[in-house]
């Protein structure tokens, strides 16, 4: 729900989402179009970008 939330109400917004969960866009049903490896102090983490490009349709 939140990846289509993100796809229908941003369109040409880039979105930044920082999680140590690295399967996120799979989940989000979206392709990152930067992944950026990162530490939040010991924790391994992620920051995913997103290009919500508008919806054609």
């Amino acid at each position: 729900q939140f990846g289509k939330h993100l796809k229908d109400n941003y369109p040409g917004w880039q979105i930044d989402v920082l999680t140590a969960d690295m399967g996120l866009p799979g989940q989000l049903r979206m392709k990152e179009s930067k992944r950026t490896p990162l530490f939040n102090g010991p924790l391994e983490c992620r920051l995913f970008r997103f290009e919500m490009h508008p919806n054609r349709g």
